[in-house]
């Protein structure tokens, strides 16, 4: 995003734009720098709202390993785990070459910052509370989805024959039986045949009916007790018709500065990260305070080079009072060393009748002739000024003899 912004920011509250001691320090000016500062805040808050959409950005990488970069130290948003039932061995799986299947009985994630040699790794464990033969674990909320059921062989099982073949055959009401070709389940003893009726079996293979059931084709064994005993230790692992949820103890990996490398003991592994990184927000946050307290910085510089140029040295701030409109109500100011003041007055009547003026003005060493180097007409606001001696201290003591409740702001200055 381009903002295509100009210089805001120039010497237009000074007199003729040049840093002069002819410049009078008065609302309209000090409106001028307010304005500027108001608008450099404006453009820290439109570049953060632009950054919001940089900044953070969700980013997903996945597999196994899951490799990526990542900007600052952060927890994953989300990371999710796929299950598949793990087939050991290789070929055509038989009564000759079993293939054993098995499941996970804890899910591990590892993040390290290397796939060969890491000098940082660390791993993540989490208890699943059955042994999970297919799904999906999101260790972020906890969500485990079991969508694989694992079926064995035993006597509960029917022997039947059809045309001289013999099989075996077993209901299993939660099976997912849909001929889709995504939902193929797997045997450690024998080949899947497909979805098939009794008159297509090939021995030596299994396959589903619509009821839903399984058959085990093999017409070697003429009788059920030597078929079972023959299969006795054939599993299949089948997808369920409805997966079974369950939520377990959720935890969120911590990423690594630069390279991750994120493993798991699973099949493959998913996780989601911000782009960008929480150090590169805080960083734009801090430069978003900054700008605007920096450029009144410059502006309370501007005002006091203006008054003191080559007679004063130093400002003092002295306090902030509320004055009534009443000639008994006084305000007195510790004059110290200074030798003269800033005041800034708001009257107020009400929220929508408010009146600012500014005043400079100086005392002579014997304090009783002021020399008002900067007095705005035109204004409400009226005081008056003298120096009074109390137990040994002189004091500014201000009267506020404006018809009006003032704020009054005083500002002490020492002369040179």
């Amino acid at each position: 995003m381009a903002f295509n912004w100009q210089k805001l920011f120039e010497n237009w509250t000074w007199h003729n734009r040049t840093q002069s001691k002819d410049t009078p320090i008065n609302a309209t000016n000090l409106n001028k720098i307010n304005n500027a500062i108001d608008g450099i805040d404006n453009r820290v808050v439109a570049v953060g709202e632009a950054l919001d959409e940089l900044v953070f950005e969700d980013v997903t990488v996945s597999g196994n390993p899951a490799v990526f970069e990542s900007r600052a130290e952060q927890l994953s948003k989300q990371t999710t785990v796929n299950i598949e039932p793990i087939q050991s061995g290789s070929g055509t799986p038989s009564p000759s070459n079993i293939r054993p299947i098995r499941g996970l009985d804890s899910v591990d994630v590892t993040v390290a910052d290397a796939q060969t040699s890491p000098t940082t790794s660390q791993t993540y464990t989490t208890t699943l509370p059955t042994t999970v033969y297919g799904g999906t674990l999101d260790l972020t909320n906890g969500r485990l989805v079991v969508d694989r059921a694992i079926l064995s062989v035993d006597n509960s099982w029917s022997y039947g024959t059809y045309g001289g073949k013999n099989y075996i055959t077993m209901d299993v009401a939660d099976a997912y039986n849909i001929d889709d070709g995504e939902h193929e389940p797997i045997c450690n003893m024998a080949e899947f045949g497909g979805y098939r009726s009794a008159a297509f079996f090939v021995d030596g293979k299994f396959y589903m009916a619509s009821y839903p059931s399984f058959y085990i084709q093999d017409s070697r064994y003429t009788s059920k007790s030597a078929f079972i005993a023959a299969y006795s230790d054939c599993k299949i692992a089948y997808y369920l018709a409805t997966p079974v949820i369950t939520t377990i103890t959720p935890s969120s990996l911590s990423l690594l500065k630069g390279l991750n490398v994120v493993s798991t003991n699973g099949d493959t592994v998913e996780v989601t990260f911000n782009q960008g990184s929480l150090a590169t927000l805080e960083d734009v946050l801090s430069i978003a305070e900054l700008i605007p307290r920096e450029a009144e910085n410059i502006a309370q510089e501007k005002i006091d080079a203006t008054v003191l140029n080559n007679e004063y040295s130093r400002i003092y701030n002295a306090r902030s009072v509320v004055v009534e409109p009443d000639t008994t109500n006084k305000v007195c100011i510790d004059r110290g060393d200074c030798s003269g003041f800033w005041i800034h007055a708001i009257s107020i009547v009400n929220d929508d009748d408010i009146e600012c003026a500014d005043f400079w003005l100086y005392y002579d060493d014997g304090g009783e002739n002021w020399t008002y180097l900067a007095f705005p007409s035109n204004t409400r606001i009226t005081f008056n000024l003298e120096i009074v001696t109390i137990e040994d201290n002189d004091y500014l003591q201000l009267t506020n003899t404006s018809r009006t409740r003032v704020l009054y702001d005083i500002k002490g200055i020492e002369r040179k």
